[in-house]
């Protein structure tokens, strides 16, 4: 079966299915020999990457997006800003593995030459494992030698993506995260005009899912983010559209990825418009086509016109806002008005733009016009600012709360992240002196519990109120509660003298015979000995024996 993908210098690409012989599939299934490895493992920077010491953590840099979306590239330039030395870093990219089996690369070669594209050829070598297995070799070895990294991911696989999180976070490493986004007509454009030198056709059925899972993993970031955890160092996200790409806030992106195909398509025209502008305003295509590969991380150095600098808005919130102002049946003014956010553009770039917006029934000709509104901007500048916000915020909700473009997105990120930490620091030192006082509380409790123990002790020794009169005793222990109610009692009903003859007759006895174990047991029986001589005594007896059957167990309460 053949098909048309794509076309290349005005060559037309053919994709052939089921054109590769029985020995040509052997040759792609076989594995990786030694030197292949070895040759991997120097392109992708293993043997060459430094390793880092402790206490310095090692960094990773992983680009989730779907395919031909621009993650090498774009790695590329943000990896300066993160990594000491962007070229001293291990690179874990499927594609340098792929590219260096000798049979896949034999029939891209031939394709590449006959302008042909042998689809089957990324499938047997995929189902073979050899090129997964040799990127997760790839990766553990960076991981263990403690490396800097690189990880372009289309997140197809969230859980394997999860699982390699996790074991960067046990090996202390610091993660910075980029996600891309681009609509499927760009990407699928990018990937036609490549497939050919990759020998691997572009899948538009992946895109979805990739830019699903993008997604995931962003939110996954931000909330790591913050909750302060330190593994996880920063998260951009960019629209890719179109060159220079420009960083956009996860709200928008997310938004961004769930457009409609009509939105798409407006968003597609509004970038290619701020393509040109900028194209124009910086001195043509080839000023351009110097920075076209580099992200809009800051604004441009150019001096702007002092028209442009009024709201700033991303793209997509523009076509939202242009739809409102043509649903209110003025344009021409209000795409004006709300398209000042464009850097760098001066009155001639404004006159094409208008001009191209202008209705085609209207008499009078936009250079004519010109003059009004810029006028207009002049009285309003001071106003526009924040009636803008306010419809911004009315027509898009919480979405765009925060309208913002290049580094007024990041800025305000990172407040925000500063903002959260800040407020879970200080909930967490009020919760420490909560526990502090609490504590304190239960120190106090405990010293006026031991005191009180220390007095009725002290009150229930023995021969200091109990038995009073009976003269010296033996060294001071505790008894039972219901051997002292009963004595208590019979203190009170027996005779002084009977009383006194009975408890140093107790006192004698029990110091003679007392042992550690059963000690309880023979006083009773001591006392009931001393007891038995009078209807007094037996009937105290009777009372006491009934109270310990009743309250056998019941320990001194102090």
């Amino acid at each position: 079966m053949l098909a048309l993908v794509g076309w290349r210098k005005q060559s037309i690409h053919i994709a052939f299915r089921c054109s590769i012989s029985c020995s040509d599939c052997f040759t792609r299934t076989k594995p990786f020999t030694e030197e292949q490895r070895q040759q991997i493992f120097r392109q992708v920077g293993l043997h060459t990457a430094k390793r880092v010491q402790v206490p310095h953590r090692p960094k990773a840099l992983l680009i989730f997006g779907p395919p031909a979306v621009g993650k090498s590239t774009i790695s590329l330039e943000v990896a300066k800003s993160i990594f000491d030395n962007a070229g001293n870093v291990v690179i874990v990219d499927g594609n340098d593995v792929r590219d260096a089996h000798e049979g896949f690369s034999q029939v891209a070669q031939h394709g590449l030459t006959h302008n042909l594209l042998h689809t089957d050829a990324w499938d047997i070598l995929k189902g073979t494992k050899h090129v997964e297995n040799l990127k997760k070799e790839i990766m553990n070895l960076a991981v263990q030698n403690r490396q800097d990294v690189i990880i372009p991911e289309c997140a197809l696989n969230p859980e394997r993506v999860h699982q390699m999180l996790r074991q960067m976070e046990n090996a202390d490493y610091e993660m910075h995260a980029i996600c891309l986004w681009a609509p499927l007509d760009s990407v699928q454009q990018r990937g036609s005009q490549r497939s050919l030198k990759a020998g691997k056709a572009y899948a538009p059925k992946f895109h979805t899912p990739s830019c699903s899972g993008s997604l995931e993993f962003g939110r996954h970031f931000d909330l790591k983010i913050q909750e302060s955890n330190r593994h996880y160092g920063s998260l951009i996200c960019y629209d890719n559209t179109v060159k220079p790409s420009h960083p956009v806030h996860l709200a928008e992106f997310e938004y961004l990825i769930k457009m409609g195909p009509e939105e798409t398509k407006e968003h597609i025209r509004n970038c290619m418009f701020a393509r040109a502008a900028y194209k124009t305003e910086h001195g043509g295509s080839r000023a351009s086509s110097d920075t076209a590969s580099t992200p809009l991380l800051v604004p441009s150095n150019t001096s702007h016109s002092a028209k442009g600098d009024r709201l700033p808005l991303s793209g997509c919130l523009r076509s939202m806002l242009e739809k409102a102002a043509v649903r209110r049946g003025r344009p021409s003014l209000l795409c004006g008005l709300f398209l000042v956010d464009l850097p760098g553009l001066n009155r001639r770039i404004w006159q094409v733009f208008i001009s191209s917006l202008w209705p085609k029934s209207t008499q009078s000709t936009p250079n004519l016009m010109l003059s009004q509104i810029f006028g207009l901007f002049d009285s309003l500048q001071n106003r526009a600012t924040t009636e803008l916000e306010s419809r911004v915020t009315a027509q898009v909700g919480p979405l765009f709360q925060r309208p913002g473009f290049g580094t007024d997105v990041v800025l305000r990120s990172a407040r925000d992240t500063v903002a959260v930490r800040i407020t879970a620091a200080e909930e967490r030192l009020r919760a420490l002196r909560r526990r502090n006082e609490e504590l304190a509380s239960n120190v106090r409790l405990l010293e006026e519990a031991l005191s009180s123990c220390r007095r009725r002790s002290a009150q229930c020794l023995p021969g200091s109120q109990l038995f009073r009169g009976c003269g010296p005793t033996q060294e001071p222990r505790t008894f039972p509660c219901e051997e002292i109610e009963a004595w208590r009692a019979l203190a009170l009903r027996i005779p002084a003298t009977r009383k006194n003859r009975a408890g140093q007759a107790y006192f004698e006895e029990s110091g003679q015979r007392r042992s550690e174990n059963g000690h309880a047991a023979e006083e009773s029986q001591l006392g009931s000995a001393a007891l038995e001589s009078s209807a007094e005594g037996r009937e105290a007896l009777y009372d006491v024996s009934n109270a310990s059957r009743q309250d056998k167990d019941r320990p001194w309460e102090v």
